[in-house]
């Protein structure tokens, strides 16, 4: 075993002492922590990218709950990383925030990517741009947020609360036609 072979080995060893301690009892020490952020945000990106592929040829809303489900999926065969991202999106210790910001970056550019696909085949309005429906999208990013914050266990209802989100995201909550709010 070589010395690149031997420090990957040793790398990973204290990754997974480091995962152990976090997932049971919460935030330590900053470089182990960032150690077990960056492992959990390479984990699930490379989980995802290898599963939706399939997802090009789903009608809209079922590759969004496809995506969901996918992430979600990845979490329960890796409990211990759902702590660590959890607790690196929804609870990070402040000095870190900045840190734990460009590790997430790849997994913010690879959902990006995800949504310019959707965008592509979706039927905008008219003088609706797809750099407009771009922004929209991700500025209702914070509904998932809020949700994961909240999140049940329970798959079936979140892939469900997911499609409501989305539909109503995607086509509003007024009627058709109905372009008379003062009623």
């Amino acid at each position: 075993m070589n010395q690149r072979e031997r420090q990957g080995k040793s790398r990973e060893i204290t990754y997974q002492a480091a995962l152990e301690e976090f997932s049971s009892n919460g935030y330590g020490k900053d470089e182990l922590f960032l150690l077990c952020v960056e492992k959990t945000f390479t984990d699930l990106k490379a989980y995802i990218e290898n599963q939706t592929e399939r997802m090009n040829s789903m009608e809209i809303l079922d590759a969004i709950k496809e995506y969901f489900a996918i992430r979600e999926h990845f979490f329960q065969l890796n409990p211990k990383q759902k702590e660590i991202f959890e607790t690196a999106l929804f609870r990070p210790p402040k000095h870190l925030a900045e840190s734990i910001q460009e590790l997430r970056q790849p997994i913010k550019t690879m959902n990006m990517e995800f949504m310019e696909n959707l965008v592509s085949r979706m039927p905008l309005r008219l003088g609706l741009s797809k750099e407009k429906a771009l922004r929209y999208l991700e500025s209702i990013e914070v509904l998932f947020r809020y949700y994961d914050e909240k999140q049940e266990q329970n798959i079936h209802s979140m892939l469900q609360t997911i499609g409501e989100l989305m539909d109503m995201a995607l086509f509003g909550i007024l009627k058709q036609g109905g372009n008379d709010l003062r009623r």
